[in-house]
């Protein structure tokens, strides 16, 4: 078998023999393997998809005249999968007798929409309600479309993100996000309108990196103080570390992240500031069905004036997500 998935497809035991000794009382086993030659990937064919052939390319750890190693093919059955264009993936592998492989990859593209709704309650926003709306093949170069908006009381928020695959499509992508978001939470009123381009890469084994900037329109309010609208350029940096079992219900893992944002009075705030946020999640398993999941969220604003900085850009605590034991947004 392994000789079969390093690529010699031949491999036979030309010898196979069971030597006993019946006055020592002992065995002696003669295997002799003939490996054989060892095969080459001859043709690489997709079949079935209006996908760009150059993108299929892309997404492909396999080239002609490489050697045949069962690794590869399973990567790049993975690959297909995990980027979200096909419903179904078939990858078979036809060895010839010129100890070359043809690869026929069959296709069947994904559903052109996928929608999801959730309904939800808590103490803190009452209901609320979210709708998803996902284009995972916009067009044929692979370019997709996120959608999602969470409706409640104090807060509606909604966000748009197209995806742009680049060089290698599963890891790097240029993306283009306009968002919306407003809360009103006891006095304090935001609204804020913000346009990200940001591109998303992977820096290091694990780690994920997104940098880039977004223009930022915001109008606040605090109690009986008046309006103060404010737009202003903001340039951040994310870093994201997942490891993982990959299986649909892992039950060990962690993560880590770390975000850092900041702006000047030349890119329009009243004052300069660096906003940081680092987190740490671990899931642990207790045994049998039952898990533990733990996590720490650190952040600060650096600043000379926190009641210059952006009501969007201050850390409040209270919600399900955060602090208990406090008010939402306190």
């Amino acid at each position: 078998e392994l000789c079969r998935a390093e690529g010699f497809l031949d491999a036979r035991y030309s010898a196979s023999r069971l030597l006993i000794d019946t006055v020592k009382r002992t065995a002696r086993a003669v295997l002799v393997l003939d490996c054989g030659e060892r095969y080459t990937i001859g043709s690489i064919r997709f079949e079935g998809s209006t996908i760009d052939g150059d993108l299929l390319d892309r997404l492909s750890p396999l080239e002609v005249g490489q050697v045949f190693r069962r690794s590869r093919v399973n990567l790049l059955r993975r690959n297909l999968e995990n980027s979200r264009y096909f419903g179904l993936v078939n990858v078979l592998t036809l060895p010839g007798d010129d100890q070359l492989v043809a690869v026929v990859v069959q296709l069947t593209d994904a559903a052109r929409h996928d929608i999801g709704l959730g309904l939800g309650y808590d103490t803190d926003s009452g209901v609320r309600a979210r709708l998803r709306w996902d284009l995972p093949r916009l067009n044929r170069h692979g370019h997709t479309l996120h959608n999602e908006a969470t409706l409640s009381q104090p807060i509606q928020e909604s966000a748009s993100t197209n995806r742009i695959p680049l060089s290698d499509p599963l890891d790097k992508s240029l993306n283009f996000t306009p968002a919306w978001d407003r809360r009103e939470v006891e006095s304090t009123r935001t609204t804020v309108t913000r346009v990200d381009s940001w591109f998303l890469d992977e820096w290091w084994d694990d780690w994920i990196a997104s940098w880039g900037a977004g223009l930022d329109q915001e109008t606040s309010r605090e109690g009986d103080e008046p309006s103060v609208n404010t737009s202003y350029v903001l340039p951040r940096l994310t870093l994201n570390h997942v490891v993982r079992q990959l299986v649909p219900d892992p039950v060990q893992g962690h993560s880590s992240w770390l975000q850092t944002a900041g702006s000047a009075q030349a890119l329009g705030t009243d004052t300069e500031f660096v906003r940081i946020q680092a987190g740490y999640k671990r899931l642990v398993h207790l045994g049998g069905p039952h898990l533990l999941i733990g996590r720490v969220e650190l952040g600060m604003v650096v600043t000379d004036d926190i009641f210059q900085v952006p009501l969007s850009q201050r850390f409040f605590t209270g919600g399900d997500q955060t602090v208990r034991g406090y008010e939402l947004n306190s």
